[in-house]
């Protein structure tokens, strides 16, 4: 669809309106001039009328056909009507060939008022004209008639005047619809799309300036989160690429060994051992990057999530991480102060919580003493459910409370290659948390060690 241009469209409605205007103006006024000029000529004409009466009536009715010769009137047509109808005198036809004249308006209208004017097409002489016409003393009346323009004759005498003032016109409405179009735009060519808030113009103006603004702020935001997810990815593949690279090297060197028969037959199996070990914390980093990768496309809990049983699914993660409580030889306190079953109902995605939760016990297992304990805490409070996963290990000072929930953030480096560990199990509680509507955050335990708090919207209904 074509852009329209505003610049030429006010131009054009300005300058078309301006002339319009004009010509009706000057349609007016022709027609005013020309009313004008029919009274001026119809008072000039009775006026005349009037005088050659009174000159008449001082006059004996036998000589005024002697003395409407000699009276000044030969400018205009001048007709001596009888009482009985019959042209008495005309000044430019023959008395004797013209037809009575009872019937004429300004006749008839000068017997019954005294006087009496009328415009017409002369009969006789085949002109347009003006008659005045008075009545004498003795019933006899006397009439002046004068040529008068028609009013497209009037007109045709006004074009030259006309058509100059068209012209002036048209060139006077050309540079005011320039100069209105320019002050009109002005405002507009003014906006600062940077900040667009500032300046000066119209309050018609403020919806649009408005959303430039949101636009605008809406544009920088994005580009902030595209830069922040360009570096986030750029950091992640390093990251991906690190921890990959060191069991790599592990099984590809256990391996060349034994394939170049450099392992004694007594340690083959120490060394399969260590490739397995190796080969499973790669498959866990591939499953956990997967999961975050899914989790960011934010398709994996839908609108018509069923209903999970967090209790349930705290005691399903439990037993299968009990091996790993029972070497660290853990007290748990799973559910003892979890809230009834019905009261830790949310909906989502029950796979996505399960690994939520396993994440966390498996987080508290590996990083409590041996001996310690561990203690899940699940509650309904309003229309939230919270589950909190208690340890006894070092904690996580003030500082990196925040940043713990990064992916491959690690607190120490050396302790966590000792515990193992992908550095991705706290980013995926956070992300699965967030795509189940809720928060997750860290505190201080009771027993000076880490409480991981997962706060999720109840089920309703």
């Amino acid at each position: 669809m074509p852009r329209k241009n505003l610049s030429r469209r006010l131009f054009l409605e300005l300058f078309f309106f301006a002339v319009g205007a004009a010509l009706v103006i000057a349609a007016l006024i022709t027609a005013v001039s020309y009313q004008t000029y029919e009274k001026d000529m119809t008072d000039s004409l009775l006026s005349r009328v009037e005088a050659v009466a009174s000159a008449l009536n001082q006059v004996d009715a036998d000589y005024r056909v002697r003395d409407l010769s000699t009276l000044a009137v030969n400018d205009v047509r001048c007709t001596l009507v009888g009482g009985d109808g019959t042209v008495l005198y005309d000044s430019e036809a023959d008395p004797s060939t013209m037809e009575n004249h009872n019937g004429r308006p300004e006749i008839e209208g000068a017997r019954a008022n005294g006087e009496s004017t009328s415009s017409r097409t002369s009969s006789t002489v085949g002109e347009d004209l003006m008659f005045a016409a008075v009545a004498l003393d003795d019933g006899q009346v006397v009439r002046l008639g004068e040529e008068k323009r028609s009013f497209p004759a009037f007109v045709g005498s006004m074009l030259p005047a006309m058509a100059v003032g068209t012209i002036a016109e048209l060139v006077v409405a050309y540079l005011i619809a320039r100069l209105l179009v320019r002050r009109i735009v002005k405002p507009f060519d003014a906006i600062d799309l940077q900040h667009p808030s500032v300046g000066s113009y119209y309050e018609e103006m403020q919806p649009l300036v408005d959303r430039i603004d949101e636009q605008r702020r809406q544009l920088v935001k994005s580009n902030e989160e595209l830069r922040r997810a360009a570096n986030l990815r750029r950091e992640f593949t390093g990251n991906v690429s690190h921890e990959m690279k060191t069991p790599l090297q592990v099984i590809g060197g256990y391996a060349e060994l034994m394939e170049n028969g450099m392992v004694p037959p007594s340690d083959v199996k120490h060394f399969a051992g260590l490739i397995l070990t190796e080969s499973r914390a790669m498959r866990s980093l591939v499953d956990d990057v997967l999961t975050l990768s899914h989790l960011d496309e934010g398709n994996m809990v839908g609108d018509d999530a069923p209903l999970v049983d967090l209790s349930q699914v705290v005691i399903r993660v439990s037993v299968r991480l009990r091996p790993k409580f029972e070497e660290k030889h853990l007290s748990t306190q799973l559910l003892e102060e979890s809230a009834h079953s019905e009261e830790a109902l949310v909906r989502g995605n029950e796979a996505l919580l399960e690994q939520l939760v396993y994440n966390l016990l498996d987080n508290a297992a590996r990083y409590s003493v041996d001996g310690g304990r561990v203690r899940v805490r699940i509650a309904r409070t309003g229309d939230t459910v919270t589950l909190a996963v208690d340890d006894d290990g070092p904690g996580v000072e003030e500082e990196y409370r925040e940043r713990i929930f990064e992916r491959f953030f690690r607190v120490d480096e050396s302790r966590s290659r000792e515990t193992g560990g992908t550095g991705l199990g706290l980013a995926i509680v956070k992300h699965a948390a967030e795509a189940h509507g809720g928060t997750v955050h860290v505190e201080e335990s009771e027993w000076g060690g880490a409480s991981f708090v997962v706060e999720l919207p109840a089920a309703v209904g």
